[in-house]
């Protein structure tokens, strides 16, 4: 069968939904992401994992960018018994996940049902810091300098909730203490960023109490990429499984365990 890699754009959870079919005689598989920029990550959920024999795999791309085209690429691999590799690769069109009014997403990679939609209200100045060391030099009047890539970004970001859901969502991500992932959208000419929060400023806009517009002020740093596999994507639940009736009727449509965990799918059996 030939390898195949298609994509759908989840525009509600700001994902991308992947499915690799023709995967009957190798025995490792890996998805790679080309980014409008022309960079190239493998993507989180199937960095060179085992086949485990089955024919086609299916999961998501948490970190697409929102709004631009990016694409995949499939890399399928045989290790042979003389210790060479044969390798097919094959890739998907362009896919884009339409972005919502302008709202932006902020997300944790290893917790996944807590990301939630946010309004970028201001970004302070963005500050990048040197890497430089000045060594003087006896009998020199220049000194030596030894120089590296700058700092990650450093500042202050402002990100507005207007309801009891959103507030909550918010909060309980920024309570976690965890590398967190902003996403704003084309428009607000910020780049996605990893990032760690630093001092936090809620900031009450309204008078009344009952009032759920709120203000984050958070002070970020940003960092590399966190390591690690992602949980499951949203909307994936122990309810959805349940909703199978039986455990044959969940194997007749999730094959494997990981297929559980990562195949994206509504609240009815079998519903993607």
């Amino acid at each position: 069968m030939t390898l195949v890699i298609t994509g759908i754009p989840v525009q509600a959870l700001a994902y991308i939904s992947l499915n690799v079919t023709g995967l009957t005689g190798y025995d490792t598989v890996a998805v790679q992401r080309t980014n409008a920029d022309g960079s190239q990550v493998i993507v989180r959920s199937c960095n060179y994992i085992s086949t485990g024999g089955a024919d086609s795999w299916a999961g998501f791309d948490l970190e697409a960018s929102l709004g631009v085209v990016v694409s995949y690429t499939v890399i399928a691999q045989t290790h042979n018994g003389d210790g060479s590799i044969t390798t097919a690769t094959a890739s998907s069109g362009g896919l884009i996940i339409p972005t919502q009014n302008g709202v932006g997403w902020l997300k944790n990679l290893s917790q996944a049902a807590l990301n939630t939609q946010i309004s970028l209200q201001a970004l302070s100045d963005v500050k990048t810091d040197p890497r430089i060391q000045v060594y003087p030099v006896i009998g020199r009047k220049n000194p030596v300098v030894v120089s590296d890539v700058r700092g990650g970004r450093t500042g202050t970001v402002s990100l507005m909730t207007t309801g009891s859901t959103d507030y909550q969502a918010v909060s309980t991500l920024l309570a976690s203490g965890s590398t967190l992932f902003l996403q704003a959208t084309p428009a607000d000419g910020f780049s996605d960023m990893y990032f760690v929060a630093g001092s936090v400023t809620e900031h009450r806009p309204a008078a009344q109490s009952t009032d759920y517009t709120r203000i984050f002020n958070i002070d970020f740093t940003e960092v590399d990429s966190p390591s690690g596999s992602l949980t499951s994507i949203p909307g994936n639940s122990y309810a959805a499984v349940v909703s199978f009736g039986t455990y044959q009727a969940l194997l007749n449509d999730r094959t494997t365990y990981l297929g559980v965990l990562n195949t994206p799918w509504g609240l009815g059996p079998g519903g993607n």
